[in-house]
């Protein structure tokens, strides 16, 4: 079986990349093939420092390779097996770090909730992981219902999948399309590897200013395929009265609407939350 050594730090390294230099090549005694015991899993403390000590591969596998390349590697061997499965443990750790600094910095409120919460809407969430990290969604239904949850849950099966997740939380887009310097911020979102956009069709949604916004958005993801998930309580069946409450809707400004709702109906997939609806039947915003 072939396998790996490891960095003084304990890292898996394939043989590949050790260094044969000139003045290493005696080192390398190729001429020959020797077996060695795997010696397991690196172990490193709490704060990710090696501590030299080591686990009994639980395959007791063992590891063929160069007469050389063992005397370099010495007592560090790890077989595919155990480097597969530190390579997941890393990869784990790293989500996890990454997902809890987040989470601190963007959603504090949000940081100890779970899919074990009592209030999570499970149903929901079964249907929402069949779609892959991919797809562009929206979340829609009363409030209450774990749209965010659901939406930061994705996010965080995306970021998995090495899709870095950003959010332009409700009062952050309500600032943004009511400055003069918000085109200057939005590369951050344009970029996103997911982004998540909370109650989209809010108390500001009948501006010129935020539907512009929000069109050009959209346009901009759905053209460089990096997916979007978005919140609202409202259906499109409410969005006209919600966006001409006050009785002075222009022309353009239905036009604006009706584009956001073209893209979302033809590349987004709805998801209704409202606990009373019938989940075995698909919903349609």
């Amino acid at each position: 079986m072939n396998g790996r050594t490891c960095t003084p730090d304990g890292d898996p390294v394939a043989f590949g990349d050790i260094s044969t230099a000139s003045d290493l090549c005696h080192f390398f005694d190729e001429s020959e093939d020797v077996t060695r015991a795997c010696n397991g899993l690196p172990i490193k403390d709490e704060y990710g420092r090696f501590t030299g000590r080591r686990e009994d591969c639980p395959n007791s596998n063992s590891v063929t390779l160069p007469k050389g390349h063992a005397k370099m590697a010495g007592n560090s061997l790890c077989c595919d097996e155990c480097c597969k499965e530190y390579d997941h443990r890393r990869k784990v750790e790293l989500c996890k770090d990454h997902w809890e600094r987040w989470l601190r910095d963007n959603a504090e409120r949000y940081e100890h909730f779970s899919i074990d919460h009592p209030e999570f809407n499970s149903e929901a969430y079964k249907l929402l992981k069949k779609q892959p990290v991919s797809s562009n969604v929206i979340l829609y239904g009363p409030t209450g219902t774990g749209k965010t949850f659901l939406m930061l849950q994705q996010m965080k099966r995306a970021l998995w999948n090495g899709r870095m997740p950003c959010v332009l939380w409700a009062d952050q887009l309500k600032k943004m399309t009511r400055g003069t310097q918000h085109w200057r911020e939005s590369q951050q979102y344009e970029q996103a590897g997911i982004l998540g956009i909370e109650e989209l069709f809010g108390e500001d949604s009948a501006r010129e200013a935020y539907t512009s916004f929000v069109r050009n958005l959209i346009d901009i993801r759905l053209r460089l395929r990096k997916p979007t998930i978005i919140t609202t309580q409202l259906k499109s069946k409410d969005l006209a009265g919600e966006m001409d409450k006050y009785d002075n809707e222009t022309k353009a400004d239905v036009e604006r609407r009706n584009a956001i709702l073209r893209r979302i109906n033809d590349d987004y997939y709805s998801l209704d939350t409202d606990r009373n609806r019938d989940y075995g039947v698909d919903s349609k915003f």
